[in-house]
């Protein structure tokens, strides 16, 4: 009965690449909207996708880190 059910660990590697996608995409969409960059931004953000497993930890971090400074600055501490 085991076989009938899939590994935990296989899921999630199927869902990985949709997991990048997610991320990158509110990542570099919150980018443009704090900085005012270019759409060409998005596009040459969107070439990095293939190389999003090694960022993820680093993304996470810096997703974070844009969450608290758009809060700090919408209360005008920042």
């Amino acid at each position: 009965m085991t076989h009938q059910f899939l590994n935990l660990e296989e899921i999630i590697r199927q869902d990985h690449f949709v997991i990048m996608m997610v991320l990158m995409l509110f990542f570099v969409r919150r980018l443009k909207r704090l900085s005012g960059l270019p759409t060409l931004f998005v596009v040459i953000g969107l070439a990095f996708i293939p190389f999003m497993r090694i960022m993820i930890p680093y993304i996470c971090f810096l997703e974070a880190f844009l969450i608290v400074y758009t809060v700090l600055k919408r209360l005008r501490v920042v």
